[in-house]
């Protein structure tokens, strides 16, 4: 067992612009977003060669966004990764491409 203590996360101040997907995840690996201001939730598809993909903007209260943050911290993902999936699952159950 290792008995070093884990360094902090630098605190955000911030959401940066990302150049790709892979940054963004780096990113939210790496910093500590509890701090951050804010109640939306910006979702938006980032699959490969989607350029018809727009952004959506969902106000949720702060404990919701707490909420999200702590099951997706679980869950070892970012919040809004995990809100648009839950968001194309439900979308895929309730209204199926045909």
């Amino acid at each position: 067992m290792d008995n070093q203590t884990a360094k902090p996360l630098p605190v955000a101040q911030h959401v940066p612009e990302f150049d790709s997907e892979a940054a963004e995840r780096e990113w939210w690996a790496t910093h500590d977003t509890s701090q951050l201001p804010g109640t939306d939730v910006d979702l938006h598809h980032t699959g490969p060669g989607d350029s018809s993909a727009r952004a959506v903007t969902v106000h949720v209260d702060e404990q919701t966004i707490l909420r999200l943050k702590k099951v997706a911290a679980r869950r070892g993902v970012d919040f809004r990764s995990m809100v648009r999936s839950w968001i194309l699952d439900r979308l895929g159950r309730e209204a199926p491409v045909t």
